[in-house]
């Protein structure tokens, strides 16, 4: 790969990573050449789409014309409310059934194993398997299985992949961060504090919820800006990681949020 490559990172955050999809499109419009991807959870699906070769327009188009309630086949809790089978196959008919050998630019999937406490970065093999292991929110999707590994959503470990590129030596990077959930200071309570049961949330949204906080934390280093690495960080405050109906209002905030980078982006960026 050329000393002059750009590496695009693309954060975990469910339906809000739809804003991903609106950064693509302000990245072909300035005609900005991507060599190279790492995504996370819904980052991995949309990364995997764009080094297939999709637009953002047929990405977007996909996107519509999915209805996602039918993706979600509910199982017994014993090991996850999802089962996962009907997401997996539609990623495998949406990918075509292609592995990474067959992306038209490199591709780092990330999941966690829990099994082993290790972040595993897929660059080879099925991949649409890979996709659906780094989407496997931990308590609502089963794990992936496989003989040595228990796979779960890669937020758990790296939601927004930076260090993945720069191991490759890649120098120009773009990152968007999906989860910017304040995490509060700490406060002192006296104990016990009691609360109606009529206020406590649902098992899916106390799952959820965690899952936003865990991958919420501080990136410190890898989320500032330097002179080759930008950070996008599209205010997506009104969706939530379940909203996935609001496809159209976060591809606007996307491609807004690039917007304001514009300036940075041009810099950074090689152009075709």
């Amino acid at each position: 790969m050329r000393k002059n490559k750009v590496g695009l990172v693309l954060g975990g955050g469910g339906a809000k990573g739809f804003a991903h999809i609106g950064v693509l499109k302000f990245l072909e419009e300035k005609n900005i050449h991507v060599d190279c991807v790492s995504g996370t959870s819904i980052g991995a699906i949309i990364g995997a789409l764009h080094c297939l070769g999709y637009k953002a327009s047929q990405i977007e188009d996909i996107v519509k014309k999915t209805d996602f309630r039918f993706l979600f086949d509910l199982g017994a809790p014993r090991n996850g409310l999802i089962k996962g089978e009907k997401i997996e196959s539609f990623l495998r008919k949406l990918f075509e059934g292609k592995e990474f050998s067959d992306l038209e630019k490199p591709l780092y999937v990330i999941a966690c194993d829990i099994k082993n406490s290790q972040k595993v970065i897929f660059n080879k093999g099925d991949l649409a398997k890979a996709v659906r292991a780094s989407i496997s929110i931990p308590g609502i999707f089963r794990p992936v299985v496989t003989k040595n590994r228990i796979l779960v959503d890669g937020g758990v470990l790296d939601n927004l992949p930076i260090k993945v590129l720069r191991d490759k030596k890649v120098r120009k990077i773009i990152a968007v961060n999906l989860e910017a959930e304040k995490i509060n200071k700490e406060a002192y309570e006296t104990a016990p504090v009691e609360i109606s049961e009529k206020n406590l949330p649902n098992i899916m949204a106390t799952l959820l919820k965690t899952y936003v906080l865990i991958t919420s934390t501080p990136l410190e280093y890898e989320m500032k800006d330097t002179k080759n690495t930008i950070i996008i960080s599209p205010k997506l405050e009104s969706i939530k990681i379940q909203n996935f109906n609001k496809a159209e209002e976060a591809i606007k905030i996307g491609y807004t949020a690039a917007r304001g980078k514009s300036a940075q982006i041009k810099k950074l960026g090689r152009k075709r």
